[in-house]
């Protein structure tokens, strides 16, 4: 594999195009084609506005979780593309300085970051040099660490973090890829945000959207149950549209099992909010039923498209590819055997509902993928 299209061009294979139109399939191969390889090694994913009229389609792609693959994950740092991204473009130098921190440079770091993902909106994706938002991932409790594509072969204790320290990782992090010392009134925020998170509700990810040209950081909190969504704003100050939110929380927080709050920090807690909606153990639409039952819903509402619903329906899949046939030793030998041939798997992830003023309720779908050699 040469680059990120060529991973793109396997999980993409045969996907509903209604989901992914011939332009955004165009674009994205683009945008893989300046992206190292490496990460095609771990789970990758996608993010669909399922709104009528909107195709566009966003590539999130990262670290595996608990620092698992310290090899691949050099191998990222010393990849041509990478580097030539870090010579021109100050983001891209940082974000080295950042992974490096996690592999070990840095204590607090890699004793505190579960992961870090990258999220390429469409938006910058054409740039030479395209800009992620980053989302480092906060390792919150002591758990056995497996291989994300399932491959339990190698486990190992994963440390406890204090909260404390977890938070102070959060901050380090985002400093470091901001360039600049996160604001006095920012970290304010970060403060009240977190006395308000009572056990066992944490900080998930923190984000630096850089590529929407903002100073905001994005907050995922888990484990507020959709009834605590309301109630937990409230005591943080949050003014936005409460209307929408409880109807989100009451209308399709009967239908899932979880929910991950998104809330973006500056000065104070902006009025845009998401709720990310997810079944338990992610099950897809042929073992969990009420996939079908929430899409009907989605379309009776008109917040997503008939065909990208049926999209969503049909997106997983499991295929097999085989290498074109190489000769072993001999070249004239009249055998010729495929060498690693690979697996491609990929799902539904989860939803998200974005609450925005001024604009109406929309809905993205968040889609994994990934690629395995069979040796």
């Amino acid at each position: 594999m040469d680059n990120m299209a060529d991973y793109l061009a396997l999980a993409l294979d045969g996907a509903p195009r209604d989901l992914f139109s011939p332009d955004e399939m165009a674009r994205l191969n683009a945008l893989g084609k300046k992206l190292p390889p490496g990460f095609g090694d771990f789970l990758f994913g996608f993010e669909c506005r399922l709104g009528e009229g909107d195709p566009a389609v966003d590539l999130a792609m990262g670290t595996p979780q608990y620092n698992l693959c310290r090899d691949l994950i050099k191998g990222i740092l010393e990849h041509h593309l990478f580097n030539v991204h870090a010579r021109v473009n100050s983001v891209w130098e940082k974000l080295k300085t950042l992974i490096e921190g996690y592999l070990g440079n840095d204590p607090a770091l890699s004793k505190c970051l579960e992961n870090i993902i990258l999220e390429f909106d469409r938006e910058t994706a054409g740039d030479d040099h395209p800009v992620p938002g980053v989302f480092l991932g906060l390792r919150p409790y002591s758990r056995l660490a497996g291989n994300q594509l399932g491959d339990n072969a190698t486990r190992r204790p994963v440390p406890r973090v204090t909260p404390g320290a977890a938070y102070r990782a959060m901050v380090r992090g985002l400093e470091i890829i901001g360039g600049n010392r996160l604001p006095g009134e920012t970290r304010k925020t970060f403060r009240r945000i977190y006395r308000q998170l009572t056990p066992p509700a944490i900080i998930l990810y923190a984000g630096a959207m850089l590529s929407r040209h903002t100073t905001a950081v994005r907050i995922c909190t888990r484990h507020i149950d959709g009834t605590d969504i309301i109630s937990f704003l409230k005591s943080t100050g949050w003014k936005g549209d409460y209307k929408t939110l409880a109807h989100v929380t009451g209308v399709w927080g009967d239908i899932f099992n979880h929910f991950i709050l998104n809330i973006d920090v500056a000065a104070d807690i902006l009025p845009k909010v998401g709720v990310e909606c997810y079944f338990h153990q992610k099950k897809q639409p042929n073992q969990e039923k009420r996939w079908k039952k929430l899409v009907e819903q989605l379309i009776a509402e008109g917040i997503c498209a008939a065909g990208k619903g049926e999209g969503l329906l049909s997106f997983t899949a499991r295929k097999h590819f085989f290498p074109t046939p190489v000769f072993e030793d001999d070249p004239n030998s009249p055998t010729r055997l495929p060498r690693h041939p690979l697996v491609m798997t990929r799902g539904l992830h989860h939803l998200k509902f974005i609450i925005e003023p001024e604009k109406p309720l929309s809905v993205k779908a968040y889609l994994w993928a990934g690629v395995k050699q069979l040796n």
